[in-house]
């Protein structure tokens, strides 16, 4: 079995389940991870700032653009991107309410940007701040903290 090292204080611990999907070999400490997640945060902000510009807003905050986003941002690093959390974790909701709470966040997050509630980088900040307290997918616990 594959092994990255001791957790950093306050991190969610990878599980073995997990590690199984690691795909770059190169990869020998958790800290190795994070350049690949700076980048790949990056391209998400991108992405964002561009979708912001365009009418069609809107059609990106759907369910299967947010895995197919997911598996394309991530899909080098995990074998299983793109796919919802199975298991309970520490932080986060129960794995059935997944598909529930991210729809009903994807629904709310057209509202608001259909009625201008938000301004672009308040909008940004609500819908990462809902998806990340739902953990819907494995590689949202895998952020060194410290």
């Amino acid at each position: 079995m594959r092994n990255i090292g001791p957790e950093p204080s306050g991190a969610t611990p990878i599980e073995d389940e997990d590690l199984e999907g690691l795909i770059p070999d190169f990869v020998a400490t958790r800290a190795d991870l994070n350049p690949g997640r700076v980048r790949e945060h990056h391209c998400s902000a991108s992405l964002g700032t561009r979708a912001s510009t365009f009418a069609w807003a809107g059609s990106i905050l759907d369910y299967g653009f947010m895995l197919t986003l997911h598996r394309r941002m991530f899909g080098d690093v995990w074998s299983w991107a793109g796919t919802l959390r199975r298991r309970e974790t520490n932080i986060g909701v129960e794995p059935h309410l997944i598909p529930e709470q991210s729809r009903q966040l994807l629904d709310d997050a057209k509202f608001w940007h259909a009625e201008a509630v938000f301004g672009y980088d308040e909008l940004a900040a609500r819908i990462h701040c809902r998806l990340s307290s739902s953990i819907p997918s494995p590689t949202a616990m895998v952020v060194a903290r410290g």
